[in-house]
């Protein structure tokens, strides 16, 4: 039973469906502070990618890609800038 792809599946769909609603949330949670304090667009941070160079656990080197999203920062009016 517990091998069974069917249930496996079911369970990823579930964990996404989880992880979309909790995104959403935080989203209408900003939006709904945002309004309440005021909350002006200050600065843009561009997206960015880089290059590195890591070990993995089993002692290979590996080569990585590392990716920062883009970001907006937020002054509201409690006196704090907020990036998101």
């Amino acid at each position: 039973m517990i091998d069974s792809p069917l249930l496996w599946g079911s369970g990823m769909v579930g964990l996404f469906g989880f992880l979309a609603l909790a995104v959403w949330q935080d989203q209408q949670n900003w939006e709904r502070f945002a309004i309440a304090h005021n909350c002006k667009v200050v600065g843009k941070a561009t997206p960015s990618a880089g290059f590195g160079y890591g070990v993995a656990t089993d002692g290979s080197l590996n080569f990585q890609t590392i990716t920062i999203p883009g970001k907006t920062g937020f002054l509201c009016d409690d006196g704090v800038t907020y990036w998101r």
